[in-house]
């Protein structure tokens, strides 16, 4: 049975696998925006940044919360 803490890093470590997978995602549609200037993807790769920073948030959250219990 997992602890409350090892619980917290085990959700931080998830969030910060996601947060990998997001940059990986932003540098494809970045590439592709560079190839098509007038691109609809500036819209869509903003919000992937503003989802990548929220996740990052909740990650530093989560770890911080295992810290204190």
């Amino acid at each position: 049975m997992m602890t409350m803490r090892e619980q917290f890093l085990a959700e931080s470590k998830g969030v910060k696998d996601c947060v990998k997978w997001l940059n990986k995602r932003i540098k494809e549609k970045n590439r592709n925006m560079c190839r098509d200037f007038y691109s609809s993807d500036k819209a869509v790769i903003e919000e992937l940044v503003n989802l990548k920073v929220g996740m990052e948030k909740y990650a530093k959250k989560l770890k911080h919360m295992a810290n204190e219990v």
